[in-house]
């Protein structure tokens, strides 16, 4: 499977929720606003281990610009454009509008189309513990396509955005699946402070 593949595949998913201490009890309801789980202002940034291949390798995408619909990530010299919608966030193929990476309202089930094949929320409300970190009020997301079959999940994080991806890919003789790779946020950079959280 092709590096840009699999890169696609990360990139189609980067996400958003807040860092918390296991201590914390008074937690905010999740959100039901897509931009609240994957945040493009500008200065956002991102640093995930991709497992791919028995290596990891490390990728960064960064928000280096917003004007309100539309969003521009970097990520190794290339540019990732995404739309900013009132249905939600969807990515741009060239010049045209391509799939929804979260539709609006971000609630349990809700389903929408993606190329060939579909996307639909599976869980809300998750705590995740990536290393020492605890994330709160995360969603998943699963995208199923066909050729190949294969499975995207990818978690976001309430106020943080895409934590954890992994792919998994059918073998077509067995109909076994097979993880093929798997992103975990390594940090966060926010704009409002500019520093890195691990």
């Amino acid at each position: 499977m092709s590096r840009t593949f699999i890169l696609l595949a990360l990139t189609l998913t980067l996400a958003a929720c807040a860092t918390t201490q296991a201590a914390d009890k008074h937690l905010a309801p999740p959100s039901q606003a897509a931009t609240d789980y994957y945040p493009l202002a500008s200065g956002w940034g991102w640093a995930y281990d991709l497992e791919r291949d028995g290596q990891t390798v490390l990728a960064v995408f960064s928000v280096t610009g917003n004007n309100g619909q539309t969003a521009t990530l970097l990520n190794a010299g290339e540019s990732i454009i995404y739309e900013v919608l009132p249905e939600g966030i969807a990515r741009r193929d060239g010049g045209l509008m391509g799939d929804f990476l979260l539709k609006n309202p971000v609630v349990l089930g809700t389903r929408w189309t993606v190329f060939s094949g579909e996307a639909q929320i599976t869980m809300v409300g998750k705590s995740v513990t990536l290393g020492t970190e605890v994330y709160t009020n995360c969603l998943v997301v699963e995208e199923t396509r066909k050729d190949p079959t294969r499975i995207t999940r990818t978690t976001y994080a309430q106020g943080v955005g895409p934590i954890e991806i992994e792919m998994q890919v059918q073998d077509p003789a067995t109909k076994a699946f097979a993880t093929t790779a798997h992103a975990r946020l390594r940090g966060v950079t926010k704009p409002e402070t500019g520093a890195t959280e691990k």
